[in-house]
């Protein structure tokens, strides 16, 4: 399985059904089931995701899990971001892409180390996964 790590809150917001694309630089062929992978490094959001902390709070560990899986979802489209309907969560400037994600379901975060770009999860944490949406 495929997966993306994202800085936090991005990942939470798109296991919480609060975000349905994320937006890159880069464009992908790859169509399919996606993990989102949370970042162990965030960024500083607020008020972006103002339910779990007030403006200029620390984001906390056990509201947003940092460095772990959680949810999987499909890759449905690839599309410049000229071509979708911007929201509040992403980068819509010319020339970048938009990754419209559908069936997200959450799952408890299985935490593991992450990587740049669109990377595979390996055999134990693939197992791991499916187990979880059991």
């Amino acid at each position: 399985m495929k997966a993306l790590t994202l800085w936090q809150p991005w990942a939470s917001l798109i296991a919480e059904g609060y975000k349905d694309k994320e937006t890159r630089s880069w464009k992908t062929n790859y169509r399919g089931k996606l993990a989102i992978h949370s970042a162990k490094t965030t960024k500083a959001l607020y008020p972006f995701y103002p339910d779990y902390a007030p403006c200029g709070s620390v984001i906390a560990e056990s509201a947003f899990p940092l460095g772990a899986i959680l949810c999987t979802c499909n890759l449905l489209y690839c599309l410049p971001v000229e071509d979708v309907e911007p929201d509040e969560f992403g980068d819509y400037s010319a020339g970048r892409w938009a990754w419209v994600l559908g069936n997200v379901q959450k799952i408890e975060p299985i935490y593991v180390k992450g990587k740049q770009g669109l990377w595979n999860l390996d055999e134990a944490t693939e197992l791991a996964v499916m187990e979880a949406l059991k």
